[in-house]
């Protein structure tokens, strides 16, 4: 089964993105790198609402055999 995916910043290892209500809301979410715990910001942009929504859905779903990969970004900092 396909899911969302995106690498880190910091050292490029592929993350599983756990897909919450929250996260069309939010335009991404948070996600801790398997590798390095580097926390990272996964971003849902404009396309990739358009790819994985379909008309009033909140979860995102991922269609066919292939992960979904969304793009990436470091945390501000504070």
């Amino acid at each position: 089964m396909a899911k969302i995916i995106s690498k880190c910043p910091r050292c490029k290892t592929t993350n599983k993105v756990k897909n919450t209500i929250f996260m069309r809301l939010d335009m991404g979410t948070g996600v801790t790198c398997s590798q390095c715990n580097l926390r990272f910001h996964a971003i849902l942009a404009e396309k990739d609402v358009e790819q994985l929504f379909e008309e009033g859905s909140v979860s995102p779903i991922v269609k066919g055999d292939e992960d979904y990969l969304l793009e990436s970004e470091y945390y501000p900092n504070p």
